[in-house]
């Protein structure tokens, strides 16, 4: 009976602040009116514009595994490894399973409360492993306060918009357990396996965790070394065998790690790394992160580390180091440690070197959950530690609320300024709220530590007032996000866009072809909605790819590409957009539906109308000569380089011409306004208006454009991009007709009112106005034909077919990303792939029908599994001798353990070093 109750009773309280946890994450939601229990959607700023799409992703791709190599969902096709480690792991992901599409965001909501509840079940396993191991006699409500106040931190609640980042955070106490069994009782397996874990699920956090533990096993030397006495010996002894299973656990993962880091070279957030002691952080806004309800919707760009961790954790920050049972010499080095950790994340160099020495873009602390994990131990050992007189405790906790006072008085005199919604703010009710509660929560922890024998009763008191806090910051947390996608919206905009898709793969069961939405729900609707196309933001897109659809006139911002109303006729025939979904108005970020001139309308699905391009070309054509090359591509912009690659395909120039007789009207910088007089082009001669890449100095929402283009007085441009760059159709008017073109510069100014310096607009777009050319455009498409090319798609990561030279030394042309990884034959001989552009040349080098097969190998995987494999025997030569030197010895010396553990110290139960 004994033992069921011992069995029962852990069970029962891991249960307990489970569901104290679920709790609690549904206490935010409900308030907020977050789904299911609102008309709101968690779905905000990366989780809507990404996330949401890649979940999407998973749930119709699952047991594809190729689709997880390589996808065509991306801007033209891309490897999809390094999206998929990074993104879409987390085992948590099976809740997306038992949703429909529809409602995916209820699903990831589901996943942020499990979230939360699997952070305080990990956290609650560690306090209680040390609250047994150093006979701590912390009670039960307070345990679980510690274990709620990591599933709720600030760090979980400001990287609710980031899941994926989650899942290796919840591992940490885990990972820490397995140093401390080891450091112990010399058993490493466990540490092992969670640090592999950790590795795995994202290897981006689990580098970070890494880091943190070369602090943590520095810190727990120094306990060793003061308290079991510990020689230098013993303690490098102890070190390089630490430092070896590290190795070999990070060798084991290789697999997934090296794949994934290639995959990443050269994308959106790597960038060059320069050592600089620039600060990061202001010490006035990084106070501000000591209390709570100072989250604002743009904290996501806050540069001080998300600290807070409940307001009984952050005043047992000071207590700790006046608990006097807990040696000095601790106190002092965990007091080293933690300014160490400050100061890497003060430094611009050191706090990128944090971030795998590329600089963040954004969430630019992203390592700060190691100051809450010490933060909780601290206030562990505090609780099991400290004892003080009833007055000492008195003065203690009265000295910490009078000190947080005057701090909180600081702080409301620089940020109390109506509507300051920088990254972090310090309003008159962010002082109230914080003045109340660390005078209740001093009160509390006063009679918790003065009087002893109520802790059973004081110790409750403490654990409410703990949890209550915890639950106003997760209130407020998600009260003050970014803006909330709308759940009836969500489900109609998806059901409305499968339908048309599947309407579209029912009618056309061609192996391949591209289509796009000329709306955005989002940043990467191929991935959401099943097709391929152009959209897509993710870290796994090259730059030189965005880059280069920029070139070609399609709307971009630095880390994405943007179909969004298409660039020329001309560049959407040319990578093979076949066909376009236009949605009913109110759709997000509908585009101009002057896109759709010209282009053969098939069908209105429950208001989605569907439209074909008869035009789009295949995957391939052949170009005249294999010394293909537009040398002069990244000096203009859109019009001019689709015009050159059309006259390199097919000999045919000039589809494109400035329009003249252009005139400007209007340029008035007060009203950020230009106005253009555009004579039109005449029947079967669109216009297009050629915006050139320009940074305009605002703060924008992402949600709107940073410039409103107009025709005649009539809106056509609502697209979403931060910075206008790109064609834009103006449609097709006769020779006779003038149209009027406004372009309008939306200022949304930002003031940091401390300063009073408010950014503005300082100038106005570059633009230019081109007129298409049907006849030439028709005789070039006439020219390229000629040479037909028929490749099928096997499956995604391998292609077959033929293409037709007409003469010797010419070149097939793919609308695929040049990748190395490509393996190409022509005829069954092996070819190098070239780049033209930043797409895929094939040198043809006789005339007459070529076999070409193409596969992708991604040499990479195969090499991470070879230094996997490698690593296994480093695990097999670790167990060999964990069996010499530890169980060897324990088998013979069994009476010498049994002393050592009766005659341990407070301290280290278990310090025996059985090497």
């Amino acid at each position: 009976m004994k033992a069921v109750r011992r069995v029962i009773g852990p069970i029962g309280l891991y249960l307990f602040v489970i569901v104290a946890a679920v709790g609690v994450a549904i206490i935010g939601l409900k308030v907020n009116g977050i789904a299911p229990f609102g008309p709101h959607t968690i779905l905000r700023q990366d989780l809507n514009q990404q996330y949401a799409s890649y979940f999407a992703y998973l749930k119709r791709n699952f047991g594809d595994w190729q689709q997880f190599l390589y996808s065509s969902s991306m801007t033209l096709g891309g490897n999809m490894f390094g999206l998929t480690t990074y993104y879409l792991l987390s085992p948590f992901n099976v809740l997306l399973f038992l949703f429909p599409f529809s409602q995916l965001p209820i699903a990831v909501a589901w996943m942020a409360v499990a979230k939360n509840a699997a952070a305080a079940a990990t956290m609650l396993v560690l306090v209680r492993y040390f609250n047994r191991h150093y006979a701590l006699k912390v009670n039960v409500p307070l345990q679980v306060l510690l274990a709620l106040s990591w599933a709720f931190s600030g760090w979980m609640l400001h990287y609710s918009m980031d899941l994926m980042w989650q899942d290796t955070v919840i591992l940490l106490p885990l990972v820490v357990l397995g140093v401390e069994r080891y450091i112990t009782h010399t058993k490493w397996a466990f540490y092992s396996v969670m640090l592999g874990l950790s590795l795995i699920l994202n290897y981006y956090i689990g580098y970070m965790v890494a880091l943190f533990l070369v602090h943590y096993f520095v810190l727990r030397m120094v306990i060793q070394w003061r308290i079991a006495g510990w020689h230098l010996k013993q303690i490098l002894l102890k070190l390089t065998y630490f430092g070896a299973i590290s190795l070999v656990t990070v060798g084991l993962a290789w697999v997934i790690i090296w794949p994934t880091l290639k995959t990443l070279q050269g994308v959106k957030g790597t960038t060059a790394y320069h050592f600089t002691l620039t600060h990061t952080w202001t010490l006035y806004r990084m106070l501000n992160n000591l209390f709570n309800l100072t989250y604002t919707p743009m904290s996501w760009n806050n540069p001080g580390p998300e600290i807070y961790t409940g307001v009984i954790v952050m005043i047992l920050l000071a207590a700790f180091f006046f608990a006097n049972r807990i040696p000095a010499l601790i106190r002092v080095a965990t007091g080293v440690t933690l300014v160490l950790l400050a100061l890497e994340s003060l430094f611009d160099g050191t706090n990128t070197a944090w971030h795998g020495f590329s600089k963040p873009v954004g969430f630019l602390q992203r390592w700060s959950f190691v100051f809450g994990f010490l933060f909780i131990l601290m206030a562990l050992f505090t609780f099991g530690l400290m004892r003080v007189s009833a007055r000492a405790a008195r003065y203690l906790f009265l000295v910490v609320v009078l000190v947080a006072i005057m701090v909180a008085f600081h702080q409301v005199r620089i940020f109390s300024y109506q509507g300051d919604y920088a990254v972090n703010q310090f309003t008159n009710v962010t002082f109230g709220y914080n003045v109340a509660m660390i005078a209740v929560g001093a009160l509390v922890l006063t009679l918790y530590f003065a009087r002893p024998k109520w802790q059973r009763v004081t110790g409750v008191l403490v654990a409410v007032v703990g949890v209550t806090d915890l639950a106003v910051a997760t209130v407020w947390s998600y009260g003050h996000q970014p803006t909330y996608f709308n759940m009836a919206r969500y489900s109609r905009e998806v059901k409305g866009t499968n339908a048309a898709v599947a309407w579209v793969k029912q009618h056309d069961q061609n192996d391949f072809y591209r289509m796009e939405l000329n709306y955005q729900r989002d940043r990467t609707t191929p991935m959401e909605f099943g097709f391929n196309g152009l959209t897509h933001f993710s870290s796994s897109q090259p730059h030189a790819i965005n880059f280069m659809m920029q070139t070609m006139g399609y709307l971009s911002s630095s880390p994405w590409t943007s179909y969004d109303g298409g660039s020329t006729r001309a560049a959407d025939s040319l990578f093979g957009i076949k066909y376009l979904v236009d949605g009913p108005a109110g759709v997000t970020n509908q585009a101009s539906r002057l896109v759709t001139q010209g282009l053969k309308p098939l069908a209105n699905v429950n208001g989605y109308h569907i439209y074909q391009n008869p035009l789009a070309q295949k995957i391939g054509l052949v170009a005249p000569t294999t010394a293909t090359k537009v040398k002069s591509t990244y000096k203009f912009i859109g019009v001019a380089n689709v015009g050159m690659v059309y006259g390199d395909l097919s000999g045919v120039d000039n589809i494109y011409m400035l329009r003249g007789g252009v005139k400007e009207t209007k340029r008035d910088l007060k009203t950020r306004t230009v106005k253009i007089s555009v004579p039109g082009g005449g029947v079967n001669r669109p216009l297009y208006l050629e915006l050139r890449h320009d940074k305009l100095y605002t703060l924008t929402p992402e949600t709107r454009p940073d410039v409103v283009v107009l025709v005649n007085g009539k809106k056509i441009v609502t697209d979403g991009t931060e910075t206008e760059s790109g064609v834009i159709p103006l449609g097709t008017y006769p020779e006779g007709q003038t149209i009027t073109v406004t372009l309008k510069v939306l200022d949304y100014t930002k003031t940091q009112k401390k300063f009073d310096k408010k950014k503005r607009v300082t100038h106005l777009p570059k633009y230019s106005v081109l007129v298409g050319y049907q006849e030439r455009f028709d005789q070039a498409l006439k020219q390229m034909s000629q040479q037909p090319v028929n490749l099928k798609r096997l499956k995604t990561t391998h292609w077959r077919g033929t293409a037709t030279a007409t003469k010797a030394n010419q070149s097939l042309i793919m609308t695929l990303p040049y990748d190395t990884d490509w393996q190409v034959t022509v005829d069954g001989k092996p070819v190098k792939a070239h780049k033209y552009l930043e797409l895929m040349k094939i040198n043809l080098k006789t005339a007459g029908t070529h076999h070409v097969e193409l596969k992708y190998t991604f040499p990479e995987l195969r090499q991470g599994l070879k230094v996997s494999m490698a690593a296994s025997v480093g695990l097999v030569i670790l167990l060999i001798i964990q069996a010499i030197t530890v169980w060897g010895w324990r088998i013979r010396n069994r009476h010498l353990e049994r002393v050592a553990r009766a005659k341990a110290p407070l301290f280290d139960a278990h310090f025996f070093d059985y090497r």
